[in-house]
């Protein structure tokens, strides 16, 4: 419910006067007409625009002049802004009269591409000047014979007859150079593919069968009585090879 202080100036904003229960309705029915909302709404934003639009950045400026067509130009060093906002500046030498800068170049962009969702070929085309684009998912009329058309800035626009047939190209699918590369890639990534699971087996197999693997028998280490009796036999047999050189 809207606050009796702020009904009664709503109320006595079309000159009438009632009591704050009566005026509390009445402005509830005044903001809820259309014609009322649009007007208070365009309003408040006649007050709070300057300031938002002091506040965007300069590319954001320049997209929004060139979305209205609008190419100011550029003001002498010398310039100073009024409090309604304007610009008064001194008029240089020579200005009077100058042609001014020709406007940056416009036109339409036209592009055979595939749907990245569907992946079918499809025609684009978007206009610089009016923001307007187009998408065609489908192109059945053969050339020269009744061509879509693209309406923006007031005008119908043909397509163009190499993006019609870069279009065919597309719908038609690859060439056989181009399945001939998918193929080959095709194998060498299989090939890849299969010698690095070979490797990984040989590596698994590697560990299963090593040292700690108790399914393999383990080499027989000899204990200390071992040791000390084959050091007595090359002892004696060390003994016997120098008698006999003696000898």
């Amino acid at each position: 419910m809207i606050p009796p202080a702020q009904a009664q100036q709503i109320v006595a904003a079309l000159d009438l006067a009632a009591s704050d229960a009566e005026a509390q309705r009445l402005a509830e029915r005044i903001l809820s007409d259309n014609f009322c909302y649009n007007e208070i709404l365009r309003a408040l934003l006649a007050e709070y625009a300057p300031q938002a639009l002091r506040q965007i950045r300069s590319i954001q400026r320049r997209d929004l002049l060139e979305r209205l067509h609008i190419h100011p130009r550029p003001f002498s060093a010398g310039a100073t802004r009024t409090p309604d906002g304007t610009f008064l500046c001194e008029e240089q030498p020579g200005a009077r009269g100058a042609t001014p800068a020709p406007a940056p170049p416009r036109g339409t962009t036209w592009q055979a591409r595939k749907n990245q969702y569907t992946d079918k070929a499809e025609i684009h085309a978007f206009c610089s000047a009016c923001s307007q684009s187009i998408v065609i998912p489908h192109f059945e009329e053969p050339l020269g014979e009744k061509p879509l058309t693209f309406s923006h800035c007031g005008k119908n626009e043909s397509i163009p007859t190499k993006v019609v047939t870069e279009f065919y190209r597309l719908r038609s699918g690859p060439t056989d150079a181009d399945r001939a590369y998918e193929y080959k890639t095709f194998v060498d990534t299989n090939k890849q593919i299969v010698e690095s699971q070979a490797a990984k087996d040989r590596a698994l197999a590697q560990r299963l069968v090593g040292a700690n693997n108790l399914q393999v028998a383990q080499p027989h280490v000899p204990d200390e009585l071992e040791v000390i009796s084959l050091a007595d036999k090359v002892i004696a047999q060390a003994e016997k090879l120098l008698k006999k050189g003696r000898q």
